[in-house]
C-alpha cells in the first residue's frame, strides 16, 4: 500500500539551522538549473488532444474545408470502390499528426546510504519530466520507498517542480528496502497503459525485507512492461567476478532483470545526463 503522507513530515524548515536551509536552496536551485541543460526526447505515448507539441503518429480522419494532412489513399480508395464512386466528403480521408505523451514513474529509494546527494538524482529526473509535461509531451509520477512506499508526486496531477523537488530532497534516512513492493506497485500503475508507461528505479538494487531472493524479484521484475533501472551505490564490500571484472552483486542482478539496454550506472548526479539518454533510446523488440 503507497503512504501519501509519510515522508512529508521530514526535514521541517522550522526545525533547521540556518545553514542547512541555506545548502538545501543551493541543491534546489543546482537541480533546476542541470534540468534545464538536459533534453528527454519521449518515444511514443498515448494520444493526448491537449497540451503543447509533443510526439505525434499518424490517424485516419475525414477531409475538412482547409485540409492540414496527407491524402489517405487505400482507405479513400475502398470507399470509392465500395460505393461505387458515390462518394461524399466524408468518404475521402486524410492523414493527420495526434499529439501523444507518455507516462514516467520514478522510484527513488531514499534507504540507507541512498540520502543525500543520490537524492538529486531523482530530483532532477523529475525537474526534466516536468518541463516535457508542462509542453504536453509527458505525465509522470514520483514515489519514494525504503520499507514502505510514498506517493510524493501522483501521475496525471499538476505539483509545483518545485515542491516536488523539495519533498525528494528533504526524504530522510530510510530503514530497510522492499523491492518486492516496489515492483508490484509498479505493475500496477503501468498495467493501466503498458504501451505507453516507463518505471524508472533509482537505486542500489539491495533488498533486505519482502522478497528477497534473485529469482523471486526477477519473477516481479517480469511483470512490469518497462523498467529501466539507475544503479546508484559505492558499497565495494560485496564483490563477484564477472569475466575478467569486478561487479557488484546487486548491480549483477539488476542487470539480469532488465537487460543492457534498460541498465545505467550513474555514481554521481553530474552523470545524470546518462539516465536521460538511457530513457530517450528505442529499446530493442520494444513496443
Amino acid at each position: 500500500m503507497v503512504d501519501r503522507d509519510r515522508p512529508s513530515a521530514a526535514g521541517g524548515r522550522q526545525s533547521e539551522s540556518p545553514g542547512v536551509r541555506d545548502t538545501h536552496l543551493r541543491d534546489l536551485d543546482e537541480v533546476l538549473r542541470r534540468a534545464r541543460e538536459l533534453v528527454l526526447r519521449p518515444r511514443d505515448g498515448i494520444r493526448r488532444t491537449t497540451g503543447g507539441q509533443a510526439g505525434t503518429s499518424l490517424r485516419s480522419e475525414p477531409v475538412t474545408a482547409s485540409p492540414n494532412g496527407l491524402l489517405d489513399l487505400p482507405t479513400t480508395v475502398e470507399a470509392l470502390v465500395a460505393k461505387a464512386g458515390n462518394v461524399t466528403a466524408g468518404d475521402i480521408r486524410v492523414l493527420t499528426r495526434e499529439r501523444q505523451a507518455r507516462n514516467y514513474i520514478i522510484f527513488v529509494d531514499h534507504s540507507g546510504s541512498m540520502v543525500g546527494r543520490k537524492l538529486e538524482l531523482g530530483a532532477t529526473l523529475a525537474a526534466v519530466l516536468a518541463q516535457l509535461s508542462a509542453a504536453g509531451r509527458a505525465a509522470y509520477a514520483v514515489l519514494a520507498f525504503d520499507d514502505k512506499l510514498a506517493e510524493l508526486k501522483p501521475l496525471g496531477e499538476d505539483r509545483e517542480i518545485e515542491q516536488v523537488i523539495d519533498r525528494i530532497l528533504r526524504l530522510p534516512e530510510g530503514r530497510a528496502t522492499d523491492l518486492g513492493a516496489v515492483f508490484r506497485a509498479a505493475a500496477e500503475l503501468s498495467g493501466r497503459l503498458p504501451e505507453a508507461t516507463d518505471v524508472v528505479l533509482i537505486s542500489d538494487c539491495m533488498p533486505t525485507q519482502g522478497v528477497t531472493t534473485f529469482q523471486g524479484l526477477a519473477t516481479l521484475a517480469r511483470q512490469v512492461p518497462s523498467l529501466y533501472v539507475c544503479f546508484t551505490d559505492e558499497r565495494a564490500a560485496i564483490r563477484m567476478f564477472h569475466g575478467e571484472r569486478q561487479m557488484d552483486l546487486y548491480q549483477w542482478w539488476a542487470r539480469q532483470w532488465v537487460g543492457d539496454e534498460r541498465f545505467e550506472e550513474v555514481g554521481d548526479v553530474e552523470e545524470v545526463d546518462r539516465l536521460i539518454a538511457l530513457l530517450g533510446r528505442q529499446p530493442d523488440g520494444d513496443l
